[in-house]
């Protein structure tokens, strides 16, 4: 999976900004942070449940 350049905001408040990453066949990655830094935003991005201002690629869709 190939996550490009994912940002969000909730009004004026930037919960994600350019975020990317991949994570490879057979890997395992974590998502650490304090409350509040976009953990659950990410994910939401990810699985669809919000848009993000920026798509991911269409990579991101061979999980």
């Amino acid at each position: 999976m190939d996550i490009q350049n994912i940002s969000l905001r909730f009004g004026g408040v930037k919960a994600l900004t350019d975020i990317s990453f991949n994570v490879k066949e057979h890997e395992i990655r974590s998502i650490i942070g304090p409350n509040g830094a976009g953990k659950s935003s990410m994910l939401n991005c990810i699985n669809g449940v919000y848009t993000p201002r920026k798509a991911p690629s269409p990579s991101a869709a061979k999980v």
